[in-house]
């Protein structure tokens, strides 16, 4: 009888920090998922400001630099992706990021 009290208490703690661990690896591939979007994020908008261009029909705006609600950037740029060869061209475009 005290076996089996011991093999209970045995498996339960196995069983809870087996369970705390596999909490632990989740929360962790949830901050990496975050930190990969925002890194792929990072990367677009940077080409996009390599590929600016100051046409004289375009102005550079940077609105809310200090806000707290992120501001806007919008700017021209050749970093434009065609998402409908049919409908879109390539070429120069508006971007904004809000």
């Amino acid at each position: 009888m005290l076996a089996m009290l011991v093999l209970g208490v045995v498996v339960s703690m196995v069983s809870l920090s087996l369970s705390g661990s596999i909490r632990a690896v989740e929360a962790t591939l949830d901050k990496g998922d975050v930190y990969y979007r925002a890194q792929v994020a990072m990367d677009r908008i940077s080409e996009d400001l390599a590929s600016a261009v100051l046409p004289p029909h375009v102005d550079f705006i940077s609105d809310g630099l200090n806000a707290s609600d992120g501001g806007e950037l919008s700017f021209a740029s050749f970093a434009h992706i065609v998402f409908d060869p049919e409908t879109d061209h390539p070429g120069m475009a508006v971007i904004r990021y809000s």
